[in-house]
């Protein structure tokens, strides 16, 4: 049996009386004003104590009952002992005019003759729940407001009892009623005066144990004392013999401290000296050897700061003026998502994560402009006349911006997140990369759709050929499409990976087209048809992808395999590799061809010399690299992390060779003529004499036939004086 509280307004009597008759039919005791309320006493608080004592508040909606002040105290106080509150609509209401506490429920209509026996289906599923719970919930709910009331201790739960109701109120988790905030602080306090007393307990007998433990400690102090005091007297003759002895050795001592204090501080000065000839000796060492010219000056400032010297100081001069140097660092709110020179150099763009793309002096790392987007800039990129910078970012807004004064040309939305823009260098059209699975081509000007190319999967990278009469993309399914904007027809589609095309570039040249896939492979295809040339296998994903400007006889690709190589691309021959300390996201190649830069996820940028491997410089981050650039000219290197930072730094300092060589085996030895007109060098038991005037019209892989060919390896080549005669030593053991 529920005890139920029914709010009604008087004008509704009729009604409620038919109600709480059928819920005294159904064996529920029902507490209503007219008869619970004995006369000459406080009729509200009788009202209070009777929606506290009842296990559900029925509230009969009307427009009159709304408008009640008594019934809306009523839902009131309801509410506040966390009641099961049911709504009953008598007549129809204003929503919006009704209690909050009364519109957020679920209402059960009781309008017409034809809704009573449903309505009053409804009300009787909503009334039986679990009762005991009900009950414990409401004695809880009284013992609660007595304590609340009179503020007692002694009212608090204790021991088995405050277990008992631990163990219900959990038990309850997720039914009806919920615990009343006085409730869950009468447990709270109930919890802490339990702790409190346990606690008490704990430490009368932890005070009871100390106690005795010292009492027993003093008594053997006690007996420890006498038998010290017997002793300290036989010591005490001892004593004066040994002060006598112990003066004369003080002396001694004192003798000996001043020499060993000097010879220390000799052996000190001697240990400074030779530590600082051995890190000058080293610096010398590293000096020399590709990408450690960061080691080389860090032993060299130890070697000046331990031990100040001519050599230290020369080793740190020469270095200085090869580091590259720092020009500025900026900062974006959030990671870097793309970094990019316009044609001339003096300017580079950067898109962030914080939703800004920002365009930056080379020279000097002055911020041009910052523009606003929605969301994160997914790519930013220029214009090729330098005249705009075209952004999109993860809200589907595409912004073509003034470069002259950072003002917005024209806009386009594509309705979803855009992942890469692309600009035909002749075409005058933006190609906008979709998660829809479409590239939506746009007027450069006017930021107009123009068409949309349709992918299946969806895509990240799009790209037009450097002419402008093709464009690819890659898609999270493996599949590369390729269409030829200049003859139209159907695209060319194949699935040329097992996993998503992470990477995707044409040849300067618009000859060949390569994508880098989550398979881990590097496929290289003909543009003309989309015939698949070769494909590269690789440890793992490969990230990027970067062609050789000049002429596009070569690429790099860079892989999760933690690995750069350098690859022919009319056959696919590796020329070099690389090593990177984790993870390499990103790949540049500089426009003269001589310098390779890598970063990625062990924090560095990496320059180094295309055509030898050699490791030039290793300049570290404070996150992962993401993106990075080099200006038009080779001299100026920008790089963006994970941490939002963006670093420039200029790196003409670097030493370029003048002209290169590529033999097919390890070079035996090089020498120079004494009239500095002849060039011998040994690739194996083979011989090459070179003028070095001629050396600038020499390719790098072609040298034509050898001079000679002798037995065995060569190990040693050496000129006469007069440069008439050149002498050959072999491992075969022929001279």
């Amino acid at each position: 049996m529920a005890k139920l509280f029914i709010s009604y307004s008087r004008k509704d009597s009729k009604a409620a009386r038919k109600l709480i008759d059928n819920m005294k039919e159904m064996g529920h005791d029902v507490w209503v004003d007219w008869e619970d309320i004995p006369p000459a006493v406080d009729w509200l608080e009788q009202i209070f104590r009777g929606i506290e004592g009842s296990d559900v508040f029925i509230f009969l909606l009307s427009p009159h009952s709304i408008k009640s002040e008594v019934c809306n105290v009523e839902v009131g106080r309801a509410a506040l002992n966390n009641k099961r509150i049911v709504p009953i609509v008598l007549k129809d209401v204003d929503h919006k005019s009704t209690n909050e506490i009364i519109s957020k429920l679920n209402w059960i209509f009781l309008r017409r003759a034809g809704e009573y026996d449903t309505a009053l289906a409804r009300l009787k599923d909503a009334i039986e729940l679990d009762f005991e719970w009900v009950d414990e919930h409401n004695r809880l709910q009284s013992r609660a407001l007595e304590w609340h009331r009179k503020k007692e201790p002694s009212l608090l739960l204790r021991g088995r009892e405050l277990r008992r109701v631990r163990g219900i109120v959990v038990g309850a988790m997720g039914k009806e009623p919920i615990p009343t905030q006085i409730q869950n602080h009468y447990l709270a306090y109930s919890n802490q005066n339990e702790r409190r007393s346990r606690l008490l307990i704990m430490a009368t007998m932890m005070v009871l144990f100390v106690l005795t433990m010292l009492v027993f400690y003093a008594i053997g102090q006690r007996n420890l004392a006498v038998e010290n005091a017997n002793e300290a007297k036989q010591n005490e003759t001892i004593a004066i013999q040994n002060a006598e002895i112990a003066a004369i050795n003080e002396s001694r001592a004192i003798e000996n401290e001043k020499i060993a204090k000097q010879s220390e501080t000799e052996a000190l000065e001697s240990k400074r000296e030779a530590d600082a000839q051995r890190n000058a000796a080293r610096a010398q060492i590293y000096q020399i050897q590709p990408g450690e010219l960061y080691t080389s000056t860090l032993l060299a400032v130890a070697s000046w700061t331990t031990s100040p010297s001519d050599e230290s100081d020369e080793i740190l001069r020469k270095n200085i003026s090869l580091l590259p140097i720092p020009v500025k660092q900026m900062y974006h709110a959030g990671g870097v998502n793309s970094l990019e020179f316009n044609i001339t150099g003096d300017l580079f763009a950067t898109g962030g994560a914080d939703g800004k793309a920002c365009v930056w002096n080379a020279s000097d790392g002055e911020e041009v402009f910052c523009a606003t987007s929605p969301k994160s800039v997914n790519d930013a990129v220029f214009s090729p006349d330098g005249n705009f910078l075209v952004t999109g970012d993860s809200s589907g807004e595409v912004q073509v911006i003034r470069i002259e004064d950072g003002s917005i040309q024209s806009a386009y939305n594509a309705g979803t997140i855009v992942w890469d823009i692309d600009i035909g260098r002749n075409r005058n059209e933006i190609a906008v990369t979709r998660d829809d699975g479409k590239i939506t081509i746009l007027d450069l000007q006017t930021a107009e759709r123009k068409y949309d190319l349709q992918v299946s999967g969806r895509i990240r990278i799009a790209s037009f050929s450097p002419n402008g009469t093709y464009i690819a993309s890659g898609s999270s399914a493996g599949v590369v499409t390729l269409w030829n904007l200049a003859s139209g027809g159907n695209p060319i589609t194949s699935g040329r990976h097992k996993g998503e095309v992470l990477a995707l570039t044409f040849s300067p040249d618009s000859r060949y087209l390569v994508t880098g896939g989550a398979d881990g492979n590097a496929v290289t295809a003909r543009t003309s048809n989309g015939q698949e040339l070769y494909r590269l296998l690789h440890e793992d994903a490969v990230t990027d992808i970067a062609f050789n400007p000049e002429d596009s006889s070569w690429f790099a690709t860079v892989s999760n395999d933690r690995l750069i190589r350098l690859w022919d691309t009319p056959d696919g021959e590796e020329r070099l590799r690389m090593s990177q300390g984790s993870f390499v996201r990103a790949v540049r190649v500089s426009a003269n061809g001589q310098w390779l830069a890598t970063t990625g996820a062990d924090r560095t940028v990496r320059v180094w010399n295309a055509a030898t491997g050699a490791e030039m410089f290793q300049i570290p981050l404070a996150g992962e690299g993401a993106v990075l650039g080099f200006g038009s000219d080779g001299g100026t290197l920008a790089a963006g992390d994970a941490n939002g930072d963006v670093n420039v730094w200029d790196i003409s300092v670097m030493p370029a060779p003048q002209d290169y060589l590529q033999f097919d085996e390890l070079v035996g030895d090089v020498q120079f003529s004494a009239a500095g007109d002849w060039l011998a060098a040994s690739d194996g038991p083979r011989i090459w004499l070179l003028n070095p005037d001629q050396l600038s019209t020499l390719t790098a892989r072609t040298l034509g036939a050898p001079n000679l060919t002798v037995t065995g390896n060569v190990t040693s080549l050496v000129f006469s004086p007069d440069s008439n005669w050149l002498g050959i030593s072999t491992d075969a053991g022929y001279v």
